[in-house]
C-alpha cells in the first residue's frame, strides 16, 4: 500500500480548493469574489464607477418573508438595481456578476440572469470585430 501527501491550496475569497498551485493563483486572479480581480471576460480590472452605482441595501432591508417565511423578496426601491450595476460596468456581465457577489446579499435576491447577459454581450462583441454583415 502506497499513501502520498499532497498540497492542497485555497481561494482566499472564496474558499475553492485543488491541488494544482499554478491554477489556484490564476483562479484568484479571476475570482468573483476578489475586490480586485482581473476579468477572464473583457480584460477590465472590475473597477466600475462607484458614483454610478445605486446603494445596495443590507440583508436585513432586502429580507421580507411572506406568511410562512420562506422566501426572500426584494423591495420595489431595489428591483432593478442590475440593469444599473450592468451598466456601471460598462456592459460586461462578469464585472457585474461580480459586484453583485461582492454585496454579501443572497445571489437570488436578484434577477440578474448572468448566462443570458454573457450570450448577449459574446454577439454584440462578435458583431464588432465582424465588421460587416453576414459571414
Amino acid at each position: 500500500m502506497r499513501t502520498k501527501l499532497m498540497n492542497r491550496y485555497y481561494c482566499d475569497f472564496c474558499g475553492k480548493s485543488g491541488c494544482a498551485k499554478g491554477h489556484m493563483l490564476k483562479h484568484e486572479r479571476h475570482c468573483t469574489l476578489n475586490p480586485e480581480r482581473e476579468c477572464g471576460v473583457c480584460g477590465g480590472m472590475c473597477k466600475p464607477d462607484k458614483d454610478a452605482l445605486p446603494a445596495f441595501p443590507t440583508l436585513e432591508e432586502v429580507t421580507r418573508y411572506n406568511e410562512c417565511g420562506e422566501y426572500y423578496v426584494l423591495p420595489d426601491d431595489f428591483v432593478g438595481i442590475e440593469e444599473d450595476v450592468l451598466a456601471a460596468c460598462d456592459g460586461c456581465p462578469t464585472c457585474a456578476f461580480a459586484v453583485l457577489r461582492q454585496t454579501g446579499l443572497p445571489m437570488y435576491v436578484f434577477e440578474f440572469k448572468y448566462k443570458d447577459a454573457l450570450a448577449a454581450w459574446w454577439s454584440d462583441k462578435n458583431e464588432e470585430t465582424r465588421g460587416y454583415d453576414g459571414y
